[in-house]
């Protein structure tokens, strides 16, 4: 009965917008990271947001942070689900975002003698951010700084603060 009423309310929310789903890039270059490195490191992937009612609307990105420190490559894969709130109609919109984020880490060492090693692990943890949107027609430009603190599963008081200015184009 409950997801009855969820998909009732999901389908009417997504029959009375007047919005399509946007779909696009996101790009951006980490202020900070997870593992302390200082290696050039960069973020980009997908992203989709939904329109809902009363200027909220719901975003889903799929981000790869790729980074080197000595013989360690990494590569992150970040899936963060965000609802976000704009401020204002019109060509400029201010906006809020927040929401959860579900991090997978693949490690690769390479050691002296041919040595090979590949780790793994998951994080998770809240995602806040603020940014602008401009809009002309389909397209939107969003410039935005996004706040991210991880969390390591099943580890106590292990986590990472991710601080990332992002740019993502929409259509």
């Amino acid at each position: 009965m409950r997801y009855s009423i969820l998909f009732f309310l999901v389908a009417a929310t997504l029959a009375a917008q007047d919005e399509l789903p946007d779909f696009g890039v996101k790009a951006g270059l980490p202020l900070s990271s997870t593992s302390g490195e200082s290696a050039f490191r960069w973020t980009a992937g997908f992203t989709g947001e939904v329109h809902l009612i009363w200027r909220f609307s719901f975003e889903g990105d799929a981000l790869i942070r790729k980074y080197s420190l000595g013989h360690s490559k990494m590569t992150d894969w970040d899936f963060p689900s965000l609802l976000k709130y704009r401020f204002q109609a019109g060509r400029v919109r201010p906006f809020l975002e927040g929401g959860y984020s579900l991090s997978y880490e693949s490690r690769e060492v390479y050691g002296g003698g041919g040595e090979h090693v590949t780790s793994y692990r998951y994080d998770t943890g809240p995602v806040a951010g603020v940014g602008l949107e401009f809009k002309r027609g389909r397209l939107r430009i969003e410039p935005e700084l996004r706040f991210t603190l991880l969390y390591q599963a099943g580890v106590s008081g292990s986590n990472g603060v991710l601080l990332t200015p992002l740019v993502g184009l929409r259509f």
